[in-house]
């Protein structure tokens, strides 16, 4: 789930609730996410970050703090989000710009290149299509040497869409015990209507249709129902 307000959910102060109580609970990882990204990050130690899809910049804020960048551009549907993620970027001392945009329309209609574009928990709600056109815009927006960083929902290998759908809510239902009738209904009505998760293999193939040369897959969680992925060899 992303911070922006979405089909079924009702409203951003809803919105929110649900997206903070899953991160204060950490039922999608994204402590071992941000984890898991620590060493890439103080090795690369990237000046210019994309955050697409940035909600309130959980994972990014923590990188942050280990070695700020020079320059953050956050981008997010929900004002809400994006001015938390504003709290967070000024605690750090570093430069930020945050747009609320949709992440497609965004990189369709800006310029600039980032050594790292981070999109988390996000394309998932893209298309197969748009999925596509993400990479490749992306790409186009990253400098040499430059990294996509992507965490998300995916599918098991050769599980339909609404296969993948119902076993990811049963595994809410039974593993999410701190959400209210009224929180697991509308996640439940944002997943239905919203969610087109991928099996890894279609993002790397994505990937590297899109002209990436090297991928890392650097963790999993929950059953592999939520990957890490970090794709490279931007030329």
């Amino acid at each position: 789930m992303g911070a922006e307000p979405a089909p079924g959910l009702n409203g951003p102060g809803e919105t929110l609730t649900i997206y903070r109580k899953v991160i204060d609970r950490n039922y999608m990882s994204h402590r071992q996410i941000a984890e898991a990204l620590g060493g890439c990050w103080l090795q690369d130690s990237p000046g210019r970050i994309l955050d697409l899809g940035c909600g309130d910049m959980e994972v990014t804020s923590a990188l942050m703090r280990k070695a700020p960048p020079s320059i953050v551009v956050a981008v997010d549907g929900s004002s809400s989000a994006l001015e938390e993620a504003r709290k967070r970027v000024e605690a750090v001392s570093t430069d930020g710009r945050f747009v609320n945009s949709d992440l497609l329309a965004f990189l369709r209609g800006n310029e600039g290149e980032f050594d790292w574009i981070i999109a988390g928990f996000t394309i998932h709600h893209l298309t197969a299509e748009e999925k596509v056109e993400f990479f490749a815009l992306a790409r186009r927006h990253l400098l040499s040497g430059g990294s996509l960083v992507l965490f998300d929902c995916v599918r098991p290998v050769g599980m339909s869409r609404d296969e993948a759908v119902t076993s990811y809510l049963d595994w809410i239902e039974s593993d999410w015990t701190a959400m209210t009738d009224r929180e697991n209904e509308l996640i439940r009505e944002h997943i239905e209507e919203s969610d087109y998760p991928e099996e890894p293999g279609t993002l790397r193939a994505m990937a590297e249709e899109a002209g990436f040369a090297g991928w890392d897959l650097l963790g999993s969680w929950n059953e592999d129902r939520h990957v890490l992925f970090r794709f490279t060899g931007v030329a």
